[in-house]
């Protein structure tokens, strides 16, 4: 009898203990689901394997040159921001360069040098709306230099090395923080090693959250992870990841996911995505080779507007390529459209979004043509008579080949 009751009683305590794991993982899988619950879904109307061609419709475009002279050459753009009607422009050349919306020079912030004012790196920069300040990350001098807005040195905020080591992008959010984006790249610093964003609180130099890139890595070389992977409208800041279709967005000084973006391929499997410079695996080569296993890479480049967002990526069907193209979808029908960017000939009636989508506001995409391809846009819309273009080829034909970028400013019909 004593051993019976004795496994009568392991019997009831594995029974329980049996219950409880499935009770506690119920709950933990309705934790997990309801975390993840309070994202949008944004529907497709065609397959990202075949964008449109068709032209999209814009309800304006304004054509924008930037003006040139010694004072503000412009090698290549690196980043640029729109704000209260003013053109801020992180150049190449480690320079940063403000314009008006008319396209005319107004200043440059701060200068290089070894002075105590002055950056040695401009990583990247942003603009602090809580002090209306201009602010340089410089990993050189492992430092935030402080500018007003007229360009007039304010303050220095020394910071640790890996947290802006690397540092490619960076945007100001609420609650006096800021969101780092780094390149991906085999980082010698320990604690930064997989880092792809952080969101560092500014006022005691801690972490609030962070997102990994593992196990998507590079084995050689340093790349940033799209051309525009951080956007912010108004006090919302959404960013993407690479290989990745969805956006997240900063909540409560926490990362969540905000919108998931519909596709037909399936997803490449991240431990598969790996940059190399030495294998020619560079992020375009990844989408082609994955292309052909039916296999999408996501995209590396997001803009919004007030209603719509915009996403670029490499278009491929079984690894032809279809040219660089976009997502734009409709934020109150929640639903959007793959198509080609760039399309245009001789016969082309109206100007669409060119190839390189550069930034955004509340109303406007903005494309942008340097003077790497004013020649060949030249060329191309010489014998186009339709009255649509004419406004693009007047700009065109008194550029010279050396002159600071056109910016093209696209606004959508509200129900587009």
């Amino acid at each position: 009898m004593k051993i019976k009751a004795k496994y009568y009683f392991i019997y009831t305590v594995l029974l329980l203990l049996t219950v409880y794991i499935l009770v506690s993982c119920r709950d933990s899988n309705r934790k997990d689901k309801s975390e993840h619950s309070d994202y949008t879904i944004i529907k497709t109307l065609n397959d990202e394997t075949n964008p449109s061609r068709e032209t999209v419709s814009f309800q304006n475009i304004e054509i924008v040159p930037l003006e040139t002279n010694e004072n503000c050459l412009i090698s290549t753009v690196r980043s640029m921001y729109l704000k209260d009607s003013l053109i801020y422009i992180h150049d190449g050349s480690l320079k940063l360069f403000v314009f008006d919306r008319k396209g005319h020079f107004i200043r440059q912030i701060g200068s290089r040098g070894q002075g105590p004012e002055e950056y040695l790196a401009l990583n990247s920069f942003y603009i602090d709306d809580s002090d209306n300040s201009i602010v340089i990350a410089d990993c050189m001098k492992m430092a935030f230099l402080y500018y007003d807005l007229e360009g007039r040195y304010k303050k220095k905020r020394d910071v640790y090395l890996d947290m802006i080591n690397l540092l490619d992008k960076c945007i100001s959010v609420d609650n006096h923080k800021v969101l780092l984006n780094y390149t991906i790249y085999e980082n010698p610093l320990p604690g930064n090693r997989d880092i792809a964003y952080n969101l560092l609180d500014l006022d005691n130099l801690k972490i609030s959250d962070k997102k990994s890139y593992l196990p998507i890595k590079s084995l050689d070389a340093g790349y940033p992870i799209g051309k525009h992977p951080i956007n912010k409208l108004k006090k919302d800041v959404h960013f993407m990841m690479p290989n990745n279709d969805t956006i997240f967005s900063v909540e409560n000084d926490k990362f969540t996911v905000e919108y998931m973006i519909e596709h037909r391929q399936k997803m490449c499997p991240s431990d598969k995505y790996i940059i190399s410079a030495n294998n020619e695996d560079d992020p375009f080569r990844l989408a082609q080779r994955y292309s052909k296993q039916n296999l999408f890479t996501g995209f590396d480049g997001l803009y919004e507007t007030e209603n719509h967002i915009l996403l670029t990526y490499f278009a491929f069907d079984d690894g032809d390529y279809k040219g660089q193209s976009g997502f734009l979808a409709n934020k109150k029908k929640l639903e959007g459209k793959y198509f080609r960017l760039g399309v245009i000939d001789e016969n082309s009636t109206s100007i669409p979004f060119f190839y390189d989508v550069i930034c955004s506001d509340e109303k406007s995409f903005v494309s942008m043509i340097d003077m790497n391809n004013f020649e060949y846009y030249k060329e191309l819309l010489k014998d186009n008579k339709n009255e649509g273009i004419a406004p693009l080829k007047s700009v065109l034909d008194y550029l010279e080949e050396d002159a600071n970028p056109v910016l093209i400013f696209h606004t959508l019909a509200d129900d587009y």
